[in-house]
């Protein structure tokens, strides 16, 4: 993970996902025809702002950021305001709601802007933590996306706080139809779960 002095001097912020799974989950967004984004844990704003300039212009994105959280970084709403200016002057709407994403008040002004074509859950990524942004927030989205499916047993955050996604995955995957998006390159995957389909 690049840290935030790099990220600093970058003009856009480089998405923390892995370069082949993020372009694939793009390209399921498009043949998707998605246009409404939330996006629960952005941090530097590198993977949104990717999303949003791939959806058309006129296209509506929310991302929950909570800088001070166990995977959050406190000098990243700098950068992470910036993408958001940038999605704008590109004729899309952006905005950010700055919080834990469990507080009600945040979940409250969330859901005053639902229900969105897809949600990326990628925020805390303890199993506890997952598994309550899942439960506040896939029920507001047709298409839900977790972020390090396939995160090896030994992977944790630079605070030392383990990474148990794929715990929550192997519990709903089957739940709806489902697809993972991994890459030869990278052992964290993205796993895509489609609400709206038959058999959800």
């Amino acid at each position: 993970m690049l840290d935030a002095d790099r990220h600093a001097s970058l003009t856009f912020a480089k998405p923390l996902q892995h370069e082949g799974e993020l372009a694939g989950l793009l390209a399921l967004l498009t043949e998707r025809r998605v246009r409404s984004y939330l996006e629960i844990g952005a941090r530097y704003g590198g993977s949104f702002e990717q999303v949003m300039m791939t959806l058309p212009v006129g296209s509506t994105g929310l991302c929950v950021d909570f800088p001070g959280g166990n995977f959050g970084d406190d000098g990243s709403t700098a950068i992470l305001l910036e993408a958001l200016k940038r999605v704008r002057r590109s004729g899309r709407d952006a905005n950010c709601i700055f919080g834990p994403s469990a507080a009600p008040e945040v979940v409250e002004r969330v859901k005053r802007l639902a229900p969105f074509d897809a949600v990326l859950i990628d925020g805390d990524h303890r199993y506890e933590a997952v598994k309550r942004d899942f439960e506040l927030y896939a029920p507001l989205a047709r298409i839900v996306i977790l972020h390090d499916i396939a995160a090896p047993s030994h992977v944790a955050s630079r605070t030392g706080v383990p990474v148990e996604v794929p715990r929550l995955w192997a519990e709903v995957k089957d739940n709806y139809p489902s697809i993972e998006i991994t890459d030869p390159g990278t052992l964290m995957g993205i796993g895509v779960l489609f609400r709206d389909q038959p058999g959800a």
